[in-house]
């Protein structure tokens, strides 16, 4: 029985190592007043709530935003740099 339960508790130790985690972002959005900006990995705020859905993370210099009822990538600044409609 003690075996069994040693054996369970090293599964579960496993698996929790090797569960996804949140990804890790050095320019991070977050939620004010139902808007979407972005913070820095200190807090700072580089991007003013402003979008209605942004995506969690920058990857490679860029951001997904909803804006004006489509999808548009923005940079590190806020302004748009892809501005074509994709889903």
């Amino acid at each position: 029985m003690l075996s069994s339960l040693s054996s369970a508790l090293s599964l579960v130790a496993a698996v929790a190592a090797t569960a996804p985690t949140e990804p890790t972002c050095e320019i991070r959005a977050f939620e004010e007043r139902r808007r979407y900006g972005y913070k820095d990995a200190q807090g700072n705020v580089l991007i003013a709530p402003r979008y209605y859905k942004a995506h969690p993370c920058f990857s490679e210099g860029l951001a997904a935003i909803w804006h004006k009822d489509r999808w548009f990538y923005i940079d590190t600044s806020g302004e748009i740099v892809i501005d074509r409609p994709f889903l």
